[in-house]
């Protein structure tokens, strides 16, 4: 049965609720954190976020520019492959509406408070500014990850150890 959104939902996945989600994260969380990790979202975010704090702290030095960038790099590549397989996981949640506004802003809401705290320890000097584009730019790309996956784009491949974790 076609949904509001025009995607239509996997077989058995009909009324598929965020507490249903969540509920399946809590219970595999080996599943949700390491064999569906989406590595493309990990070097992508790591490189977009590298670039996006090192030319918000340009301004004050090229040495703090570079040290946000290579702090925010490594925090991005870390991370954003756990974020993008939650994103994953709650993409057939209904009702779409509010599954996209959880993740839109729930999942960025933890990242960069978290993100918050690495900067702030390593000393990032405009840190406000960077974490406000940082978060800009997850509820943009979070939103089109989530439409984009409600309508069957396959974002993830694994890779070949994550394949043999499986077996």
């Amino acid at each position: 049965m076609p949904r509001k959104d025009g995607g239509t939902p996997a077989p058995g996945c009909e009324g598929h609720t965020i507490l249903h989600a969540c509920a399946d994260v809590a219970r595999h969380p080996v599943d949700y954190l390491v064999r569906r990790w989406n590595w493309k979202s990990a070097v992508m975010s790591a490189v977009i976020r590298g670039a996006l704090f090192f030319g918000t702290n340009a301004s004050v030095s090229h040495a703090a520019a570079s040290r946000a960038a290579t702090t925010e790099a490594a925090y991005a590549f870390a991370t954003a492959g756990f974020y993008g397989a939650l994103t994953e996981a709650f993409r057939l949640c209904e009702p779409p509406e509010l599954s996209n506004l959880t993740v839109s802003l729930g999942l960025p809401a933890i990242a960069h408070s978290c993100e918050f705290v690495v900067h702030w320890l390593r000393g990032t000097p405009r840190l406000a500014t960077s974490i406000g584009w940082s978060v800009a730019l997850s509820i943009v790309t979070t939103s089109f990850n989530m439409f984009a996956m409600r309508r069957g784009a396959e974002l993830r491949q694994r890779c070949r150890w994550q394949s043999r974790i499986q077996s």
